[in-house]
């Protein structure tokens, strides 16, 4: 499995560098003429390596909420994966909203029409809460025959459902959560939702799981954290999003 994973990977890629090589527009790449700028590369890093770093992190609060997962059983693990594997597909089709708003908001950022940013956080949000709120919905409604694909076991088809009827009807605030986050690095400050995005899901989390889990541990006390964690960091998001607007509108 993952040798195949491997291999498909490698071929995604080369076909991706095949197409960028036969393109005649601003994105066709020549070989000979690769080499890098220092600029481009500081550039690059001031964004990339802060995401990266908030992915790494978060990595961190998933370990331990799994581990607290693995604590009720197998049965339990075996639902919580089919619940979040059905959860991956409304998450790929809320991410694609994410990197939407980056790169129009990128667009008018560079291009000094500030007055734009406004009109594509609005549409972004929007166009990610129909889709969190749509397919959320029929997850909830097809839940069960969509649990049969991944198993038969009634047992394990109930945990799942405990995760789902948690997850699914609040999964659009993953979806608005990225989507500022996306809004932030497209004007250019990855450190700001790095840090908000890591206090407010990673570190929240971290404390709901050791000290307010405590107090009741059951999947529902634990799935909760999930939910509070997306809207408490949208919030948050959200206001330094007004903050770095307001001050990129005062450099016009």
């Amino acid at each position: 499995m993952a040798l195949a994973t491997i291999i498909s990977q490698i071929i995604s890629a080369a076909l991706v560098l095949l197409c960028l090589m036969r393109s005649d527009g601003a994105i066709k790449v020549e070989l000979k003429k690769l080499r890098l700028d220092g600029e481009k590369v500081l550039q690059i890093a001031r964004v990339g390596l802060p995401a990266g770093l908030q992915g790494m992190v978060f990595s961190i609060s998933n370990v331990l909420i799994q581990s607290t997962v693995n604590s009720f059983g197998k049965t339990v693990v075996a639902g919580n994966t089919t619940a979040s594997n059905l959860e991956g597909y409304i998450y790929v089709a809320m991410n694609s909203i994410y990197q939407a708003a980056i790169t129009f908001t990128g667009q008018n950022v560079g291009a000094r029409r500030y007055e734009r940013i406004g009109r594509v956080a609005r549409d972004s949000l929007l166009v990610v809460f129909g889709i969190g709120a749509v397919l959320g919905a029929l997850l909830m409604l097809f839940k069960v025959p969509l649990f049969h694909i991944y198993t038969s076991d009634d047992a394990v088809i109930a945990a799942a459902g405990i995760r789902t009827a948690i997850i699914a009807p609040t999964y659009f605030l993953c979806g608005t959560m990225d989507t500022m986050v996306g809004l932030l690095r497209g004007m250019g400050n990855s450190v700001l939702p790095m840090v908000v995005s890591i206090v407010g899901v990673c570190v929240l989390r971290i404390v709901w799981i050791l000290g307010i889990f405590p107090m009741n541990p059951t999947l529902d006390m634990l799935y909760i954290s999930y939910p509070i964690s997306w809207a408490l960091t949208f919030a948050t998001h959200f206001v330094c999003y007004l903050y770095v607007k307001r001050k990129k509108y005062s450099e016009t």
